[in-house]
């Protein structure tokens, strides 16, 4: 099953290197399309995600002018994006982004923005690809992105719009990060977040669209508006949304600089129907104009991003780095905003007063306004796009408001309990759905199932790419690369990175048939190890993941890295286990297993029984730079205990002082519940030294013995 309409008909592996212009319909649908650009990777270049910076940088100025457009349904966009690799439209993993944190890019939101005016006579412009920002010394014009940096269509040279900010926080303007962000970017993180907002978006103007989202009339109690008593927002979520998506709706729907925004997205596609009422032959695309829905003078606003580096511009005087951003994972909401209270239309929980009658069950379904949750189904719905909803070809991209909004559940004045026989069977299942229009394709359900990762960006695994790049600097590793699974039921997004998750081969399957047999296929407990956060199913539930890398040694040898994510009371060693000459991906679900069934402790131990050599590296971080600070002024943080001199933090699989020879800490238990709390001087900053040793031991001149 694929999303695209069309795909080459060769063996190469084609990406993703744009995506912009709307039209209608899609495959004869009343929904939308959206176009891609896709462009080859040239067959002799390798395995994408070991490509390096300089190799992405070429894909992406190619200028042989080999490309491929193709579209796919509008509710693809909260999960397709910039650098997804596929081959015969069959996804096969992406290629390597770089994580990084925007500083003071993005403090006023959309004020923030560069090039707004024409550099010479001062008028207000749009930004696209070709808008002229400058003059070289022979006067030539300076663009946004030459066709050297990006090789676009000339249609989204001249139309796809873009966010430009700059990172001007660090001293140094060679660390200086231009950000120049597609408008798509923009609209999948706020406007296009599940397939079913995106499709609504597409509709019209949000004011006459909202409908689709939010319930305005009264339900068991609860109203949307403003709580008279707290200011909290409250919202009555319609059918198909979730409680997940109250905050970025409440944004859109009460904050008036938020609606205005929202609002402003349809008049592209205004103007196109406009077009072409009056003239059937005019190009019927229209292209997005989504902008940051955070009012300038609220922040200053953070963000994660991840993206790709280009290549500099000719000319210009800019020494930094030029950033094209693929997707928004993390954002922080408005100074100010209130309290969002929230509660789904279909909500099945209990009321204050629960009346008990003996009438039938009401399971048939029911006119819209009064149709009940199912007993069972979860009022949140968390489930990702990897193991969770696998209609799209690609997983869920992850996004999550960091520093986490208040919010709060509101509960109905009532509820009523039937006791009598539960009525006839439902009618059959119509392909409407309720998380959006389907896309025209029998086969497809990808209408029913996307939606993101409610992840947060890890420190730990910003820092060891890091830390990793230091030591191939050094000559310390050869090379590193991180490896990332192409089945979506084993995959987790944390942030920009590909993680894996520790289910078992029988759990994938069953999650796989879910899509097509029904959820009764996966009912294990998930209060267990491989769950950071356990739910009523696996569907509810949060997966553990681990950040896999592949590490090429100075001796010739290659091997994986292994970083576990852990509960804030959790802290496991790295593990490190050395190639055997296989399938990289097989022995990794392999190790991944192994380490599952040891629950992060003792794992040298349990691979070594197994004939598999492992090493354990404990965590070593540098101290926090605020607290060296008050240690210069004689400043003791309340609770802190006083470091060696080399101010540096252990982290291992419990507090405990002594560690075991495979780098677990004494007394660490398996049981999440009775692990101790880590130390709390966890900057991020892995220490170089210690990790310098670690591998010292892989040197050229020797090989490690089992």
């Amino acid at each position: 099953m694929t999303e695209f309409t069309d795909f080459p008909d060769d063996d190469r592996n084609w990406f993703i290197l744009h995506m912009d212009g709307y039209a209608k319909p899609h495959k004869g649908t009343d929904s939308t399309a959206v176009e891609c650009q896709l462009v080859p990777i040239p067959l002799g270049i390798g395995a994408p995600e070991k490509l390096s910076l300089r190799q992405i940088a070429e894909l992406f100025g190619m200028r042989d002018g080999e490309a491929f457009i193709t579209t796919i349904f509008v509710g693809a966009v909260s999960v397709y994006a910039v650098g997804d690799v596929f081959k015969r439209s069959k996804y096969v993993g992406s290629l390597p982004a770089m994580q990084l944190r925007t500083g003071n890019a993005l403090a006023d939101g959309e004020s923030s923005a560069l090039y707004t005016t024409h550099h010479s006579t001062g008028r207000l412009q749009e930004v696209h690809a070709h808008t002229e920002i400058g003059r070289d010394s022979n006067r030539y014009p300076i663009k946004v992105l030459s066709k050297r940096q990006l090789d676009l269509d000339p249609r989204y040279r001249a139309r796809s719009e873009f966010l430009v900010v700059r990172n001007t926080s660090s001293s140094d303007p060679t660390k200086h990060v231009e950000f120049v962000i597609p408008r798509m970017a923009v609209y999948r993180a706020f406007y296009g977040f599940t397939n079913k907002v995106a499709d609504i978006f597409s509709m019209g103007p949000w004011d006459t669209v909202a409908s689709e989202a939010v319930y305005s009339q009264d339900f068991a109690g609860n109203k949307t508006g403003a709580d008279e008593e707290t200011g909290a927002w409250n919202l009555v979520l319609e059918l198909g949304m979730s409680k997940d998506d109250a905050t970025l709706i409440a944004l859109l729907y009460f904050d008036e600089y938020g609606r205005i925004q929202a609002n402003r997205l349809a008049i592209p596609m205004q103007k196109a129907t406009e077009r072409v009422d009056l003239d059937p032959s005019q190009d019927p695309r229209w292209y997005t104009n989504a902008r940051l829905p955070l009012q300038p003078g609220r922040g200053p606003y953070r963000a994660v991003v991840s993206g790709y580096a280009l290549r500099r511009r000719k000319g210009d005087s800019f020494q930094g780095k030029i950033l094209l951003v693929r997707a928004i994972h993390s954002v922080n909401m408005p100074e100010g905003m209130p309290p969002v209270g929230k509660i789904l239309i279909n909500d099945n929980t209990d009321g204050a007063q629960v009346q008990v009658t003996d009438g039938q069950k009401t399971w048939k379904p029911k006119p819209r306004e009064q149709r009940k949750r199912p007993s069972g189904m979860p009022n949140v719905d968390t489930r990702a796009g990897s193991t969770k909803r696998e209609g799209f070809d690609v997983p869920a991209l992850s996004f999550e408001v960091d520093p986490p909004h208040p919010t709060h559940d509101l509960a109905k004045d009532k509820s009523t309990t039937r006791t009598g026989a539960r009525p006839a069977p439902n009618d059959p299942p119509t392909n409407e759905g309720s998380h959006g229009k389907p896309n025209g394709d029998e086969e497809s359900v990808s209408h029913l199932r996307a939606r993101k990762e409610k992840r947060p960006a890890s420190d730990i695994h910003e820092g060891l790419i890091t830390a990793m790049e230091m030591l191939r600097t050094k000559g310390h590793i050869r090379d590193f690369a991180v490896i990332g699974p192409v089945v979506l039921c084993q995959l987790v997004h944390v942030a920009a990175f590909k993680c894996w998750n520790f289910l078992t081969e029988h759990q994938h399957e069953a999650l796989r048939k879910n899509a097509t047999v029904g959820p009764y296929v996966a009912n294990w407990s998930t209060r267990c190890w491989p769950y950071l956060v356990s739910g009523s199913d696996p569907f509810t539930a949060q997966e553990r993941s681990a950040l896999v890398l592949e590490v090429d040694l100075p001796n010739g040898q290659k091997g994986f890295w292994f970083e576990i994510e852990m509960r804030g009371t959790e802290n496991y060693s790295s593990a490190f286990v050395l190639h055997r000459g296989g399938v990289a991906r097989r022995e990794i679900t392999e190790a991944l297993q192994i380490i599952r069934q040891a629950s992060g402790i003792s794992m040298s131990r349990h691979f070594h029984s197994k004939g598999i050599e492992c090493y354990c590296h404990p965590h070593y971080f540098e101290k926090d730079a605020s607290k060296k600070n008050k240690a210069k002024k004689g400043e003791t943080p309340a609770g802190e205990a006083k470091q060696d001199d080399a101010k540096l933090t252990q982290v291992d699989a419990s507090s405990a002082k002594t560690t075991s020879s495979d780098g677990t800490a004494a007394g660490a238990s398996a049981d999440p519940k009775t692990t101790t709390k880590p130390a709390k001087t966890k900057s991020g900053v892995w220490s170089a030294g210690p990790l310098i040793t670690f591998f010292s031991r892989f040197s050229a001149d020797e090989k490690i013995p089992g």
